[in-house]
């Protein structure tokens, strides 16, 4: 796939926009262009804007060679990627591929997502015991996998 087939496929799966992603590095019009194959870019740029998407140089060359983890893994590698709780707009995305993919994938944690990302949806209008409790036993699992030890979410008073 070429460079702007990526980049595009990529800003869209993590709900940005052009604007959002051009921010500080281009200008919209850049990110179009090189999304439509019309405009190179420094090399320095392209980092700036695979960092932006929150994948690593090698997963994004991964994606231009057409291997693309399958939908479920993909959900799993993108919930780690999440910053902090006010990115509802990618929490939401999230939650909808989580149930959308709960029926078929092969994964048992995708399931197990649902409730985490419901909680970090109203984590504002929940009290925070009502949280603990749901968001309490998932965590417990997961935190004692190895494949979920770079996820960075903050539960206080576990």
């Amino acid at each position: 796939m070429e460079f702007g087939t990526v980049l595009a496929m990529l800003r869209k799966n993590r709900g940005l926009t052009q604007t959002e992603l051009a921010d500080g590095i281009t200008t919209r019009r850049a990110i179009s262009e090189i999304e439509h194959g019309k405009q190179n870019i420094t090399y320095l740029d392209i980092i700036r804007i695979i960092e932006r998407l929150g994948v690593s140089v090698t997963d994004f060359e991964d994606y231009r060679n057409d291997h693309q983890l399958p939908p479920d893994q993909a959900l799993i590698v993108d919930f780690e990627h999440l910053s902090d709780t006010s990115q509802s707009e990618q929490i939401k995305l999230l939650l909808r591929r989580a149930e959308k993919l709960n029926e078929t994938s092969q994964l048992r944690y995708v399931h197990q997502l649902i409730p985490i990302l419901n909680a970090l949806l109203h984590v504002d209008c929940v009290q925070q015991e009502q949280l603990t409790q749901l968001v309490k036993p998932v965590w417990n699992e997961l935190c004692v996998l190895k494949e979920w030890n770079r996820t960075d979410l903050f539960i206080p008073c576990l």
